[in-house]
């Protein structure tokens, strides 16, 4: 944003919901760990048209940048013996497995597999909310109008978290398949395709938000709400 578009943003609402019962054994069993922020982004002018016209003008607004979302994922892996490996394969008997887990891996350790242990998929929603600073003059008329408008982006912006939430879900679901399995690749190869399935639902994202985007451009339209 410019620094002669800066504005204070008031946060009114901390939402953090929890994919299961607090004290569940491990992350992976709780589900997503999910944040909503919803803000208030004053607006001014001596109409709605006015208000609508600064905040179209608004950089956040013409990215379509009134809900942000951010997917963070935590990892736990543990390298393996590849089961049924041959016992004078170097290393392998050195390295912890299922059987002996707890245990912490010795430097000669040489893991032919890798398993998902635990891991946390977490998701921050940051929501900003224009609230227009009606002046004294404006009349019952223009306020309703406002009123209408806002709702409608309102509910545009619940598309969105929504569309955040379930991806957030399909990459929990997809790392709760594979927790605990005995992957015949090195926990660095392991990472980077688990790493690969989160930035996988991040760009799904980002395309599912942009075609909405185009087919929702009604949001900010000048018409009160159908009745």
């Amino acid at each position: 944003m410019r620094p002669h578009h800066r504005r204070r943003f008031a946060l009114t609402m901390t939402t953090v919901l929890l994919g299961g019962i607090a004290g569940a054994a491990c992350a992976a069993e709780q589900g997503p760990s999910i944040e909503r922020h919803l803000q208030a982004m004053p607006v001014s002018g001596n109409s709605v048209s006015a208000a609508l016209r600064a905040l179209q003008a608004d950089e956040q607004v013409r990215a379509h940048a009134l809900t942000r979302s951010v997917l963070s994922l935590r990892l736990e892996l543990m390298p393996e013996a590849l089961p049924g490996a041959p016992s004078n394969t170097l290393g392998a008997e050195r390295c912890p497995t299922i059987s002996r887990r707890g245990q912490p891996a010795a430097p000669e350790c040489r893991p032919q597999a890798c398993r998902l242990s635990d891991f946390e998929v977490s998701l921050r929603i940051d929501l900003l909310l224009p609230e227009w600073d009606a002046p004294a003059s404006a009349s019952a008329e223009e306020r309703a109008l406002w009123t209408s408008v806002r709702d409608r982006l309102d509910a545009h912006e619940q598309r969105h978290r929504e569309h955040a939430e379930a991806a957030a879900t399909r990459l929990h679901t997809q790392l709760a398949e594979r927790r605990g399995r005995v992957e015949p690749i090195d926990c660095l190869r392991l990472r980077s395709q688990l790493e690969g399935l989160r930035q996988r639902e991040v760009q799904n994202l980002r395309l599912r938000d942009r075609v909405f985007d185009e087919s929702g451009a009604e949001a900010m339209k000048l018409r009160p709400r159908p009745r």
